[in-house]
């Protein structure tokens, strides 16, 4: 939304409930639903408040509940690894993006997997203009097999393990003590 105090250019797009929220009229004596329909048409209006356009926090409202469809493609059983691996796509429409640990759970409930711990996802990428986002899930046969195989920042953000954390000054003095030292003493930090 861009515009200022009154009589400026306002351009806004927005999906609203018209059975919620009827449309006021505009200060040049018509109602903002034609406004709409002509800001759809890539017109502008001139309207006397900022604020009337925001609609008293309305966006936020109708947002958060809309349903999302998540679809599944390129699914592969990984026995060496011990998962199943997919790309997974996500359709939201009017909706700024879906969180990790709902789409977890969607899947789980496609897959009848007892245990979200199981289900790793990651890698979103939301398609310009939103309403789509693709990514990658991994479902692992057992929780024990995702510790085993998987990344160690992916568990730590699931809550799998603990981000162990060492002072950056230590990191930089065991790598530069193992550059002086070759073989088994390179992977013992130098010592």
């Amino acid at each position: 939304v861009r515009g200022g105090s009154g009589g400026e250019q306002v351009h806004f797009y927005c999906y609203i409930d018209r059975s919620v929220f009827p449309p006021p009229t505009c200060n040049h004596g018509e109602r903002y639903d034609k406004c709409w329909n002509a800001i759809r048409r890539d017109e502008t209006y001139k309207v006397s408040s900022f604020t009337a356009l925001v609609f008293w926090g309305v966006r936020g409202l109708v947002m958060s509940d809309k349903a999302i469809t998540v679809r599944t493609r390129k699914f592969l059983t990984n026995r060496l690894l011990q998962r199943k691996q997919m790309v997974v796509d996500i359709l939201h429409p009017g909706r700024a993006n879906v969180s990790r640990q709902e789409l977890r759970e969607k899947i789980a409930n496609m897959y009848k997997i007892d245990d979200v711990n199981r289900i790793m996802v990651f890698g979103f990428k939301t398609a310009f203009g939103g309403g789509k986002t693709t990514g990658f899930s991994l479902i692992y046969d057992s929780v024990d097999a995702a510790k085993k195989f998987d990344a160690k920042y992916r568990l730590v953000r699931f809550g799998l393990a603990e981000k162990k954390d060492t002072a950056r000054k230590q990191r930089k003095e065991r790598k530069n003590r193992a550059k002086k030292v070759r073989g088994k003493k390179k992977w013992a930090g130098g010592k």
